[in-house]
């Protein structure tokens, strides 16, 4: 029987590990101790913190196990490209990991790379942040680079807010640098796709309804599929692939924020997982397979998940 390790256990990782049992997966989840739904559904459990790079590779080996994956959060993406170099399983490259959990350097590889994107640096102090606020003009955006879910993210729309902006994002950090970057005006929609061989072999825009705070946004539900015109369907699809070269991500689904005005795109972030919310439930009901098997049969090395048919036929529908 093969093995499938699955990082997290809370909410968004219980419909990956019943679809792994459903799929005759022998099943093994990972996380920190608490009351996560996810621990009644496995095989077997390990309590271990997902970012523990070191200790869930031990216990990957100990288990031989075929693949690893997680849905819907950042925070393992890097411990499972680690363990798929390490392990050489079938999952996201290490070095893309790191890239798409660190919003600096993706801000580096997506400049880089040539992708359309908010200009932005990062900065080390409440002073630096200020600087380039005015550099940059306001608002600005001053974001936490290493968490998700709009976590230490605060738009500032002048310079008495710099400095509350700039501990918001520092703290629960495990970066000693938070983000500064040109607020963007425009609809905010979401992207999800799929990577297979450096290529995106699925692509799904999709409307993204979110909760406007005071400083910030959240979002709280989505709608495929997205209408927009067949040149920003092309466009966005131009943009994202150029994301996916940037960051070196592979072998993985994707998740991106997205702004779109007339047919500007500009990628804000990009995740080397699916998104949350509801959205692999959301696509598999729009296009009529199930997101989460192709998740898992990605993982567990199979080459070829999307034939070039599937792969149209979601193209054609997805606006």
């Amino acid at each position: 029987m093969k093995k499938i390790m699955i990082l997290g256990t809370g909410i968004y990782q219980v419909p990956l590990i019943r679809t792994a049992r459903r799929m005759g997966l022998y099943t093994i989840v990972v996380s920190i101790p608490g009351d996560y739904p996810g621990f009644a559904l496995a095989d077997k459990i390990y309590e271990l913190n997902t970012r523990d790079k070191e200790a869930i590779l031990a216990a990957a080996e100990k288990e031989q196990i075929d693949g690893i994956c997680t849905s819907g959060t950042d925070v393992a993406v890097s411990t499972i490209g680690y363990v798929c170099e390490k392990m050489h399983l079938s999952g996201i490259p290490y070095e893309a990991a790191e890239i798409l959990t660190d919003k600096a350097k993706m801000k580096d590889a997506f400049r880089q790379g040539g992708v359309s994107a908010a200009d932005g640096m990062r900065v080390r102090s409440a002073e630096e942040a200020q600087k380039t606020a005015e550099q940059l003009g306001y608002p600005v955006v001053v974001k936490r680079v290493d968490s998700s879910g709009s976590r230490g993210i605060t738009v500032v729309v002048h310079s008495g807010q710099i400095e509350e902006a700039y501990e918001n994002a520092r703290n629960g950090s495990a970066r000693d640098y938070v983000l500064v970057e040109k607020f963007l005006r425009g609809t905010e929609i979401g992207v999800d796709g799929f990577v297979q061989n450096h290529k995106l072999v699925f692509l799904a825009p999709h409307t993204k309804f979110v909760y406007r705070g005071a400083h910030t946004t959240v979002p709280v539900g989505h709608a495929f599929p997205y209408g927009c015109s067949g040149a920003l369907r092309e466009e966005i699809a131009r943009q994202m692939q150029l994301a996916v070269t940037a960051s070196g991500a592979d072998q993985c689904s994707v998740n991106a924020d997205v702004f779109v005005d007339g047919e500007k795109v500009w990628i804000i972030e990009m995740g080397g997982r699916t998104g949350a919310t509801c959205i692999p439930e959301l696509i598999s009901t729009y296009y009529g397979f199930d997101f989460y098997e192709q998740m898992i049969k990605s993982a567990s090395g199979k080459k070829r998940i999307f034939s070039r048919r599937k792969a149209a036929r979601a193209w054609q529908n997805c606006c």
